[in-house]
Formats: structure tokens, C-alpha cells, sequence
């Protein structure tokens, strides 16, 4: 599964207020994702399908460190972004 999502990033990364999501096979559905701050707290959620080009909107969430879990139909990925 590591190699489906080798190419996965976040962009622009740090970010300010928006985070996208690419290279993402297309053959592979989006479900949810969820945000969590390094000390653990879950901070946002989305159990929707999502569209990789379409932005996630982060104007709300404080600076820090986080988390973005990404769950496929090819299972979870984990991927790290600075908000500043």
C-alpha cells in the first residue's frame, strides 16, 4: 500500500489558510479526512468524498504542526504540514 501513496503530497506546505492534495492515483476514491495537531487532538474532520483539486479550507485552525490522515479505498495515508 506505501507505494500507492508514494506520491501523495500536500501543497503549498507550510500553508496559510488553504491545503490541496496531489498525486493521487485517480483509480482511488477519497471518503474523509481528518486533521490532528501533533499533541493529539483532533482538530477537524470530513467524512465526505473529496475532489483532490478542491481546496481544504484551514483559516480557522491556529498555527502548529499537523497531521493530515487521508482515508482512500486503498486504505489510510498520513501526511505532515506546517499552518502558519
Amino acid at each position: 500500500i506505501a507505494e500507492l501513496f508514494a506520491n501523495v503530497s500536500l501543497y503549498p506546505n507550510p500553508t496559510q489558510d488553504r491545503l490541496y492534495i496531489t498525486g493521487l492515483d485517480r483509480s482511488i476514491s477519497i471518503f474523509g479526512w481528518r486533521i490532528t495537531h501533533f499533541n493529539g487532538q483532533t482538530i477537524r474532520t470530513s467524512e465526505s468524498e473529496i475532489w483532490p483539486s478542491a481546496p481544504i479550507d484551514l483559516s480557522r485552525i491556529p498555527p502548529g504542526t499537523y497531521i493530515f490522515s487521508l482515508e482512500t479505498s486503498k486504505g489510510w495515508t498520513n501526511k505532515l504540514f506546517v499552518k502558519q
